[in-house]
């Protein structure tokens, strides 16, 4: 068991399932479903070209500086999304902040599309210095030199719901 900081106070989760490659953990709440954000039932393939997608953050590594707006979610759009060759990672121009990975990306009916990963910037930094995490290279690694050539201010990479949420039970 872990504990979960939610806005309503602290919950009780189980780690049902976790990938270190995709770096993502599912969690089981006793609580009901509807407590939580409810996932995306399209394919990754209908997000292109959509311009209904937001980043709900609560930009916790800027705290310091934002003393008016602590605690408060945030959105911020989310623009040129591309969707990795394996259908894992979606990438994306979106303004992010650090403490922003794991921030919800959302369609603007409210499902959960999929979930900040990092800044392309950072991405590629750790790509360097690992090269052992191949399948994830060769995952993003074209688009990440697209995001690039195309003068992006700041490109985004987040995880699919897609690859995720079939291992939720209902």
């Amino acid at each position: 068991m872990a504990s979960l900081a939610l806005k309503e106070g602290i919950e009780a989760v189980e780690v049902v399932a976790r990938s270190s490659l995709l770096d993502f953990a599912i969690l089981k709440s006793s609580k009901p479903r509807s407590f939580f954000i409810s996932p995306w039932n399209g394919r990754p393939d209908e997000l292109r070209g959509r311009y209904d997608l937001v980043l709900a953050s609560y930009r916790l590594g800027i705290d310091e500086y934002q003393d008016v707006f602590k605690n408060q979610l945030g959105f911020a759009p989310v623009a040129g999304i591309s969707i990795s060759a394996h259908r894992r990672h979606i990438m994306y121009s979106c303004p992010t902040y650090a403490g922003d990975s794991g921030a919800a990306l959302l369609i603007k009916d409210g499902f959960l599309v999929g979930i900040h990963l990092e800044t392309i910037n950072a991405l590629r930094e750790e790509m360097d210095r690992k090269k052992t995490i191949k399948d994830r290279l060769n995952d993003v690694e074209e688009s990440l030199d697209n995001i690039a050539r195309s003068g992006l201010a700041q490109g985004c990479s987040g995880l699919l719901v897609y690859e995720f949420k079939d291992v939720v039970s209902e």
